[in-house]
């Protein structure tokens, strides 16, 4: 059933109860700020053909604002499930019953498309949720009966800037050392040399748990990203998070242990500016008004990074520019901006620090004039 026959007053008016409730129980007053400016930015601009998708974002950004600064659990079966816990089973399960919209959109008609969101689908489920919760170890998610924290495989530094500093924080368990040596190899080693071949992809838009949303959940705001020059010109304000990224990182294995709690405090604020700001309220919180790779785009310190990386690669999408009608479809599609038209008209390869690699260029090119490439 398209997006625009849902029966959005039901399913909104239900996701809004529950997530006032929970807001109403959990938080002053203060906290409501972000949801009545996201709803009030949404009748402004009329945007209600999404409003069961707004409604659930809303609530996803509910349990973690619960998951950042409440303490609270559920007991069920006779274990007790924190904020951490609700918010990861309502993010897998987003991503699940979004991927299986975009499965039968698509099925039949792009190979790539349905692969890359069945891996969407299991990374989520099995990486980013199970191995999460079923890891015996408390640090970013823990036991299922945790109140919070244990290994998390499925980001990487410097997306997860704490991933190098575990020997600080922690003694050097024998999951600290696999999580250690995990990301040690993973951040530093294979992530560049995919990058250099295939670019972005394979992380953003394949394995990342901001890029599975958004390849999922986030598909039906896809031609909300800004188009427009000045949006453009406003990329380079990554580099501010790929620098604080580094510049804490650095800061943090350099200082002794002595000033652990220092180290921790600035951490503290490090993850509630990137992660809590940035990353939910402003990334997911924006969908429906600025579409769903907006901090993909301007505020992931990994896709700045990594992005120069693949700007030098070896990655791009090949153009035939003899076969480009300038239908603009390629550009309409583009989750992240790019003037994809611009190049196939001039029949030069789009290679660009931006580009994830999703493929919607590819498939909704009307002449196959797009492909991708190694070069």
């Amino acid at each position: 059933m398209p997006l625009t026959q849902w029966p959005k007053h039901p399913i909104i008016g239900l996701l809004l109860i529950i997530t006032a409730i929970y807001l109403a129980q959990m938080w002053p007053a203060y906290f409501w700020v972000p949801v009545v400016v996201l709803v009030v930015l949404l009748i402004l601009t009329r945007k209600w053909t999404a409003a069961p998708l707004v409604a659930l974002a809303l609530l996803i950004l509910g349990f973690y604002f619960s998951m950042r600064f409440g303490e609270w659990k559920i007991r069920v079966g006779g274990y007790s499930y924190g904020a951490s816990f609700w918010y990861a089973v309502l993010y897998t399960v987003a991503i699940l019953t979004m991927g299986v919209r975009f499965i039968v959109l698509y099925w039949g008609k792009d190979r790539y498309m349905i692969c890359r969101t069945c891996f969407n689908m299991g990374a989520q489920l099995f990486i980013g949720f199970m191995a999460a919760y079923l890891l015996p170890y408390e640090w970013m998610g823990g036991s299922r009966d945790s109140s919070g924290s244990g290994v998390f495989f499925m980001y990487v530094w410097p997306l997860e800037v704490n991933a190098l500093l575990i020997g600080k924080y922690y003694a050097l368990s024998k999951i600290v050392k696999i999580f250690l040596a995990y990301n040690l190899i993973a951040a530093l080693v294979i992530m560049p040399v995919l990058v250099y071949f295939h670019g972005r992809k394979l992380y953003c838009s394949w394995l990342c748990g901001c890029g599975c949303l958004a390849e999922t959940f986030g598909d039906p705001f896809r031609r909300l990203t800004p188009r427009s020059r000045w949006a453009r010109k406003v990329e380079p304000v990554i580099w501010v998070f790929v620098v604080a990224a580094m510049v804490f990182t650095v800061y943090a294995l350099l200082a002794p242990k002595e000033k652990l709690a220092a180290i921790l405090d600035v951490g503290e604020h490090y993850d509630l500016v990137v992660k809590f700001v940035f990353s939910s309220l402003a990334g997911v919180g924006l969908y429906s008004l600025m579409g769903a790779r907006i901090w993909c785009r301007y505020f992931c310190p990994w896709a700045g990074l990594f992005g120069l990386l693949a700007y030098y690669g070896r990655y791009a999408i090949r153009t035939r520019g003899e076969l480009c009608m300038a239908c603009g479809m390629c550009n309409t599609y583009c989750e992240m901006g790019i003037d994809i038209r611009g190049h196939a008209m001039r029949g030069e390869p789009v290679k660009t620090t931006s580009c994830v690699g999703c493929g919607m260029c590819i498939q909704k090119c009307p002449r196959r004039v797009l492909s991708f490439a190694v070069e």
